[in-house]
């Protein structure tokens, strides 16, 4: 029974997947965190919900999300559930503008990464205010 609903490549995929999620969160914590543009810290996470989102589909960018985003506010504790709530949305949403709208292109990514770190930014705003 178990060996039915455990298949190979869906496990390598999810490993695959922590594996770049981990050392996504290495370099976000550690060299990222130190560099700041005009005060600000760089934070690369929507990236990568955005390429899981587009290139995997909604739910598995969705449910990468939420595990990216948990992790994310154990590196980022002053944004209380901003990273659980925003990377999942993010990961969802390219993923079904990628299956319905967008075509999975260079381009495409860009500019969805664009909007994903400006969503992103804007939703920092509100601490400010």
């Amino acid at each position: 029974m178990w060996r039915d609903l455990i298949r190979k490549d869906r496990l390598r995929s999810i490993l695959l997947l922590a594996l770049y999620l981990a050392l996504t969160l290495l370099a976000q914590n550690t060299l990222f965190a130190k560099l700041r543009i005009w005060g600000v810290h760089v934070i690369v996470l929507p990236a990568l919900m955005t390429a899981v989102g587009m290139f995997r589909g909604p739910i598995w960018g969705g449910v990468f999300g939420i595990f990216a985003g948990v992790f994310a506010n154990m590196g980022y504790p002053e944004s209380i559930v901003l990273f659980i709530l925003l990377l999942p949305l993010i990961g969802y949403v390219t993923g079904m503008l990628s299956e319905h709208l967008l075509t999975r292109s260079l381009v495409a990514f860009l500019c969805m990464v664009l909007g994903a770190q400006l969503l992103t930014a804007f939703f920092q705003l509100f601490r400010l205010w």
